[in-house]
């Protein structure tokens, strides 16, 4: 008769063996399998009744010489498998997001939900299996003068896959190397999506933001990487970008200066230790807010200010009175 496993609980799995006389209901407490998959394999193994009719009468012939045989016989070693409670759900069941959560210690989650890079690290080699190869694939970068610039990176683990891999399914043989899953995913990084303390490394945020959605792919859990959030109000910014064309098909030059500017004339500053307003103010015209500059001004004074920090030929010391707040 052909068992369907499917409809089978690891309870009822269990109890068929009992039932069977293949072990006492001790001897299942005792045993350490772990997870419905290994049960299975357990009970496939597992010699039926009618197959023992072929044994009986049989001479074992067993030595006098069984306690020296012992003796001499090599230890089996048992393969390092990922252990798992009983009741830990399957890979593949609902429960599996709530029950990987609850995993996480006090510490490593902000906000009590968010788990960082290094947590969740740590997590798929206590779940999954040991991180075999970790790195960005594939880097892709801007290098406007006129903005702290974006990078989109691609990045890459590979996992030893111990999940669900069992001495019942793999032998003895310790030496045998375990299946390999490998999860990919992108991320990027720019001022619109990253705090301004954190928006001049674009290359290092967005290959952070990458991994950690590799690793929580990997673990399959629905809430996103501390590392991916942002204080900004990214949708009021996908709006800010929105700007509209003049009826004649140009750019209206004399709309004020934009957010994105804004932000980048401050980042700058600060990065050369220039005053904002000292700056904003060190031309022709005199502001009493730097978000009543237009924005051709606003291109210009980037100008400046890459000028400012370039080692080029066409770069300019900073004035000393614009030093400081």
């Amino acid at each position: 008769m052909t068992i369907d496993y499917a409809k089978l609980t690891v309870s009822e799995i269990k109890q068929m063996l009992i039932d069977e006389g293949r072990f006492t209901e001790d001897e299942l407490d005792q045993a350490e399998v772990k997870g419905k998959a290994a049960w299975v394999e357990v009970h496939k193994n597992a010699a039926y009744p009618d197959k023992d009719d072929e044994w009986e009468g049989f001479d074992w012939g067993v030595s006098d010489d069984i306690d020296n045989i012992m003796e001499d016989a090599d230890p089996m070693e048992t393969p390092h498998i990922v252990q798992m409670d009983p009741d830990t759900p399957n890979y593949n069941d609902p429960e599996w997001n709530d029950w990987v959560m609850s995993q996480f210690v006090s510490g490593e989650l902000i906000d009590g939900k968010y788990p960082n890079v290094n947590s969740l690290r740590r997590m798929v080699e206590k779940l999954l299996g040991d991180i075999v190869f970790s790195g960005p694939i594939k880097v892709e970068q801007t290098m406007d003068p006129n903005h702290t610039g974006k990078a989109v990176v691609t990045y890459q683990i590979t996992i030893d896959w111990k999940l669900d891999q069992y001495p019942s399914t793999q032998g003895i043989n310790i030496d045998q190397e375990y299946p390999q899953r490998t999860f990919l995913s992108t991320a990027s990084s720019w001022i619109g999506n990253t705090d301004d303390m954190y928006a001049v490394f674009p290359e290092s945020i967005a290959e952070t933001r990458a991994e950690g959605r590799a690793l929580r792919r990997a673990l399959r859990i629905n809430v996103v990487c501390a590392d991916e959030l942002t204080k900004k109000d990214t949708a009021a910014i996908v709006q800010q970008q929105k700007i509209t064309p003049s009826t004649t098909g140009e750019w209206e030059e004399e709309s004020l200066i934009t957010d994105q500017q804004i932000n980048t004339i401050k980042i700058m500053c600060d990065r050369l230790g220039i005053g904002v307003m000292k700056f904003v103010n060190s031309g022709s015209k005199e502001y009493d807010s730097i978000n009543d500059v237009t924005r051709s001004a606003a291109a210009g004074m980037l100008k400046q200010l890459n000028r400012y920090q370039s080692n080029s030929n066409d770069s300019l010391e900073i004035p000393k009175n614009l030093i400081g707040d």
